[in-house]
């Protein structure tokens, strides 16, 4: 609830959680009735996902149309797969290109991601105005994300507001 503020349209931040203890089953509920609600508007559509072995960066050209922002769970500390036909920087371009906001953050427990600490990020980094998790949690960004986007689709603003520290969610860039 960090980035909830009066005058902001509500999202909804949809997390795998053990159904058996808690009131996530009411939860989801509520957040559902409350997004097909005839007077809800504003609310973006955030896709986060684990980068796998062996996975096609074509995968992100299924679901460009469906979303307007997307976190990628990347290999290690901010690196993406090649195998050799650039499928996933032609998709990130192809993201970027159609003005939708894109973000890195990293599989690895308990560590934030640094692009640049591998040639492959540090390539991608310099290529695309890609937004970095840093030592962001994932859920943190993915709320963070839908937060931006409910405020604006201005990329220069969107990075400008994803980076603005919020009750110590971002420690260090």
């Amino acid at each position: 609830m960090n980035y909830c503020s009066k005058n902001q349209a509500i999202k909804c931040n949809f997390q795998s959680i053990d159904l058996a203890i808690t009131d996530a089953r009411s939860n989801l509920l509520d957040s559902l009735r409350f997004a097909s609600h005839d007077r809800a508007h504003g609310i973006s559509i955030v896709f986060g996902g684990k980068v796998i072995a062996g996975t096609d960066g074509r995968i992100l050209d299924t679901l460009a149309g469906s979303y307007d922002g997307l976190i990628i769970e990347s290999f290690s500390v901010g690196v993406l797969p090649n195998y050799g036909n650039d499928s996933f920087l032609n998709a990130l371009s192809d993201w970027i290109s159609a003005g939708k906001l894109v973000c890195m953050a990293t599989q690895v427990t308990h560590e934030g991601s640094d692009m640049e600490v591998y040639q492959v990020g540090k390539v991608i980094k310099e290529k695309f105005p890609i937004l970095e998790s840093y030592n962001m949690t994932l859920e943190a960004s993915v709320t963070k994300m839908m937060w931006v986007l409910g405020q604006t689709q201005d990329l220069p603003e969107c990075r400008r507001l994803f980076y603005k520290t919020i009750n110590h969610d971002l420690l260090f860039l």
